[in-house]
């Protein structure tokens, strides 16, 4: 088959929808940039609590998550309702973006595999809970994949 999103996109799994997802500061699972172009990470927070976080990407040096480093992305948002209208692009640093309380909405985390630091070519997503209450929500990575096929190499662990 030919032109498929899923000959030329890979989907995966970075954190499993939760009821409570930034709870203990978790991290998603990693991912090796080596095996794509670039990657998006769809952040997904449901509304209706007062619950915040600071999204944060780390480049590593392994799939453990060694030698972890905060690095800048770009950031756009879909907004809550019926809404399909994405934000402005917002160049992030490596401090971060904040979700806001009671928001419906997916924040991306997008990084081009060519800006990951020298050594450390496995991205993760930080989760640091600023705001303390439950956020339904969870973390899709979507890989620009650099080898086309209806096999695209695996990029996790």
């Amino acid at each position: 088959m030919n032109g498929l999103i899923s000959e030329n996109f890979k989907i995966v799994k970075g954190l499993a929808y939760s009821a409570d997802v930034n709870n203990g500061d978790p991290a998603s699972d990693i991912i090796n940039m080596g095996t794509c172009a670039k990657a998006i990470a769809l952040c997904v927070q449901n509304s209706g609590t007062t619950g915040t976080a600071t999204i944060t990407a780390e480049a590593c040096s392994d799939f453990s998550g060694s030698d972890a480093e905060a690095i800048a992305f770009i950031s756009r948002e879909v907004p809550d309702g019926a809404s399909d209208t994405m934000s402005e692009i917002v160049q992030a640093t490596v401090a971060g973006i904040t979700t806001t309380a009671g928001e419906d909405v997916i924040k991306t985390v997008e990084v081009i595999s060519r800006d990951m630091p020298e050594g450390k070519p496995y991205l993760r997503i930080q989760l640091t809970e600023v705001v303390n209450a439950p956020v339904a929500g969870g973390i899709t990575f979507l890989l620009d994949s650099s080898i086309k096929s209806e096999n695209i190499p695996t990029a996790i662990a």
